[in-house]
């Protein structure tokens, strides 16, 4: 029945120590710690220390029994120490101290603790090396640190640009509001408040008392642009007036979604701009006005000149036949030639005149806009044209063509230019094919033609009045049609343009509007 021995179990594994030893338990134990273990008296003599005391504070072989502790203790930590053995020998101390050598410096963490009653007055001091943790936490410590730092500046700076955004919102009068689509719940600040006429804290908080606000005549215009934000999820962007003074505001948002792409918040500004508008207006009205006086200034010039230059020009033309045929046998063939240059000089100039007085007629004369069935003016073109169609030869298709609200006149213009422009730039039988389309708010108009086509670096160009890509002994014109054409479009509040390539032929597209 009696204990001979005793196993214990370590981190070198388990190891047997006979109790017939000198050794008591309590060393042994201690032997077998990863800790330094070291007994002292209350006056610091070291009784007994393990191999790993020796490991943390000796050199070699060492021995440190018979010695006094406070050897390893460094003179500001003395008194903390012996309070810390006092308080030890009573079963109550534990605490921190570091130890410093002549080679590195110890973080020790010392865990005093009285030992059985039969060492009473000594005490059992635990001696563990957190060198490695007190540097991990130092080094923790200052990451704290350097991150408090970060974010005291970070909210330096933060609220300096709140108070910069604050002072901004503030000095244009711009108000913030927020609206949860789900709750239907809206917050707005006290300038939107101010902005919306709205006695401080009484709105109701909802889209539908926002609504209330709103000129029953915009209300749908609001309406229409918050749902095309939503549905193609793009910023809204608005100006309503108020219902009670018809002041102008602007309003400006942008949508949030969540995970699964569903709006949730619109968030954004609002501010009057009623101020700006009428001063916008008024500008707009005076540059408008200034505008269609130069027009008209222009278009007067263009008619007068274009006018009383024929009269000049046709004397000259009339008198130089006269010339040539009372004097036919008199002139070399020189002179003849001269007179040839000067007639076909007139001819020119009156061809000029006559497609200037047009272009300027464009708008000064033309007629009220009425439905327009656009396959009676493509047979009205084919009947104008029928003598140049039959001696080219020219092979014309049309698909079926829509009715328009336009001048009916300057339809047959534009198709007739359009067409005799195809005709007169194909070397080979002409070729013509026409076809329209509907797209969105406008019918789309194609030409097509098997003509000698152009480069891409002209197609701005050949809308311009009096240009010309091609020498006129090649190819007769004026180079106003194309002109012409472009004028009659815009008037029309359509756009022209052309796609081409040489030796392909050219496509000219038109459009105009269905409304």
């Amino acid at each position: 029945g009696e204990v001979d021995a005793i196993i214990v179990s370590g981190t070198g594994g388990d190891k047997i120590f006979s109790l017939t030893s000198a050794d008591t338990p309590y060393r042994i134990i201690l032997e077998e710690m990863d800790e330094g273990a070291v007994i002292i008296t209350g006056n610091g003599t070291i009784l007994y220390h393990n191999q790993m005391f020796l490991k943390l504070f000796g050199q070699g072989d060492e021995q440190f029994t018979g010695t006094n502790i406070y050897r390893f203790i460094s003179a500001p930590e003395k008194e903390n120490f012996s309070q810390l053995i006092q308080l030890g020998l009573e079963g109550k101390a534990e605490g921190n101290l570091t130890y410093r050598n002549k080679d590195r410096t110890l973080y020790l963490h010392l865990s005093l603790r009285a030992l059985p009653s039969d060492l009473a007055g000594d005490a059992c001091i635990i001696v563990s090396d957190v060198t490695q943790m007190q540097q991990y936490q130092n080094h923790l410590h200052d990451l704290v640190k350097v991150a408090t730092l970060n974010i005291e500046k970070a909210n330096e700076r933060l609220k300096s640009t709140q108070q910069k955004l604050n002072n901004a919102l503030e000095n244009g009068n711009i108000g913030i509001w927020e609206w949860d689509l789900k709750t239907g719940k809206t917050f707005i600040d006290a300038r939107t408040e101010k902005t919306l006429g709205i006695t401080p804290g009484k709105f109701e908080n909802t889209f539908e008392a926002f609504k209330k606000l709103i000129h029953e005549e915009d209300i749908c215009h609001v309406e229409s642009a918050i749902n095309r934000s939503v549905s193609e999820y793009i910023p809204l962007e608005t100006i309503c007036r108020l219902k009670s003074d018809s002041r102008f505001i602007s309003i400006k948002a942008s949508l949030a979604r969540d995970d699964k792409g569903l709006p949730t918040q619109m968030a954004g500004v609002c501010f009057d701009i009623s101020e700006l508008k009428k001063s916008s207006e008024r500008s707009l009205l005076k540059l408008s006005e200034e505008l269609l006086r130069s027009n008209k200034e222009l278009e007067n010039f263009a008619y007068i000149a274009s006018h009383d230059l024929k009269e000049p020009l046709r004397m000259v033309s009339s008198f130089t036949g006269l010339l040539a045929k009372q004097y036919e046998n008199k002139l070399d063939e020189r002179a003849k030639e001269y007179i040839f240059y000067a007639k076909d000089g007139a001819k020119r100039m009156y061809l000029l005149l006559d497609g200037l007085l047009e272009y300027s007629r464009i708008h000064t004369k033309g007629k009220k806009f009425t439905g327009v069935d656009l396959n009676l003016v493509f047979d009205s073109v084919l009947k104008n044209l029928s003598l140049i169609i039959k001696e080219r030869g020219v092979s014309v298709k049309c698909d079926k063509l829509p009715v328009v609200f336009a001048d009916e006149s300057q339809m047959i213009l534009l198709f007739q230019n359009l067409i005799s422009n195809g005709i007169k730039f194909s070397k080979t039988n002409p070729e013509i094919v026409i076809s329209s389309k509907s797209e969105n708010q406008f019918f789309v108009f194609s030409v097509r033609d098997n003509g000698m086509g152009i480069e891409s670096q002209y197609f701005d160009r050949i809308f311009l009045i009096f240009q010309r890509l091609v020498q006129r002994a090649e190819y007769e014109g004026t180079g106003i049609g194309l002109a012409i054409c472009k004028r009659i479009i815009e008037r029309h509040e359509g756009k022209i343009w052309i796609e081409s390539q040489p030796g392909h032929g050219s496509t000219f597209f038109f459009t105009i509007p269905k409304n």
